[in-house]
């Protein structure tokens, strides 16, 4: 009885495992995230407060120079 070659089973991974693979990976990129951002937001106050400082002593030094403070830029 010829039953011709045997078939080999072809290397790789299944979808299944891939799946399992992604999913897991994704678990462990929100952890990253939760922990992450509690760091991310004071670092972005200092930033904001520096800004803030910069622009008061902009005012300052224009108001010192030309003895009057600038008006807004809006009309209305």
């Amino acid at each position: 009885m010829a039953r011709g070659k045997p078939r080999l089973r072809e290397s790789g991974f299944t979808l299944f495992e891939m799946s399992i693979v992604v999913f897991i990976a994704g678990i462990m990129l929100v952890a990253a995230a939760s922990i992450a951002t509690p760091m991310i937001r004071p670092a972005r106050n200092i930033e904001t407060d520096q800004k803030l400082a910069n622009i008061a002593e902009a005012i300052d030094y224009y108001a010192a120079q030309n003895y009057r403070v600038p008006l807004s830029c809006r009309s209305g």
